[in-house]
């Protein structure tokens, strides 16, 4: 004769339906059934894990996350300018960016119409 289950455990519940058992344990009280399981450890009846599989659909877990899942989108990139190289003085004293093209001023000059 095979032995069938009698009950689950609390935390193998909150398990099973991906929220903390604390969260279970909270509205087994508020709901004045504290008595029926006094810890994650404790087991309850399969009817009355059958009640909390209910609050579970219907989003009355509240506190360890249960109820719908909602998706949840990333953020968008932003568009990020990037890094100019870095200017300033030498150690010699010189601008880092000025080349000798830059110290030297077209032959031609400015055009002036």
């Amino acid at each position: 004769m095979a032995a069938t289950k009698k009950g689950i455990r609390v935390n193998e519940l909150a398990k099973e339906l991906g929220v903390e058992s604390k969260a279970i344990l909270t509205k087994l009280r508020d709901e004045g059934l504290g008595d029926a399981a006094p810890n994650h450890q404790s087991s309850i009846a399969l009817g009355l894990a059958e009640t909390v599989r209910e609050w579970y659909a219907t989003g009355a877990l509240g506190g360890g996350g249960g109820g719908t899942a909602t998706a949840v989108e990333a953020p968008p990139k932003v568009a990020t300018k990037p890094k100019k190289p870095a200017t300033g003085r030498r150690a010699d004293g010189t601008d880092e960016d000025a080349g000798d093209d830059a110290a030297a001023p077209d032959a031609a000059g400015p055009v002036s119409e």
